[in-house]
């Protein structure tokens, strides 16, 4: 197992003694993250990305190569991700979203070929259920899917292609 060699850490305020935070850590050479519920006394991982391989052109989760962290105009840290995967581009930013207390991660992928697969794949806890997924809709297109099973949870953005082209689309993560 390679040794985690960079971590950076979004959470959102306190709120009845919760929090969530959303952990990227790169391993590898790609960057994987982590959402957890953050109490008085206990951190409870709920959500982990799927770590994507060299080998699929349509990775389960998006293959983070680089993070930049940015500060917004309000004072909101921003986290600006990177990545490439066949002959198609990725970039997201994810960020806390203040007025909701929730997780905002807006994604694209510049698709080179149709795809088989866009979107995001999270091996999931049974504390998941403590969590509020949602996708976000952008302009006229068609909202991603979440898709909730015992052990996953899926943003499934594949039908939101209509073309080769840039595809994009958001989701929130909340406490429920």
């Amino acid at each position: 197992m390679t040794a985690a060699r960079t971590s950076h850490v979004l959470q959102t305020a306190d709120r009845d003694g919760q929090r969530l935070r959303c952990e990227f850590v790169e391993i590898g050479g790609r960057f994987q993250h982590t959402v957890a519920l953050v109490g008085d006394a206990e951190v409870t991982t709920v959500l982990a990305s799927l770590s994507p391989d060299d080998e699929h052109t349509w990775p389960a989760s998006p293959p983070w190569q680089e993070l930049h962290v940015h500060q917004q105009t309000d004072g909101v840290p921003a986290l600006m991700l990177v990545g490439r995967a066949g002959s198609s581009h990725w970039s997201m930013s994810a960020t806390v979203d203040p007025a909701d207390n929730a997780l905002l991660f807006d994604v694209a992928c510049r698709a080179g070929e149709p795809a088989d697969f866009l979107g995001e794949t999270y091996a999931a806890e049974a504390a998941a259920d403590q969590l509020s997924i949602t996708a976000v809709r952008l302009g006229e297109a068609a909202p991603a899917k979440v898709i909730r099973t015992d052990k996953r949870v899926v943003i499934d953005a594949t039908e939101v292609q209509r073309s080769l082209g840039t595809v994009r689309w958001a989701y929130r993560i909340a406490a429920a």
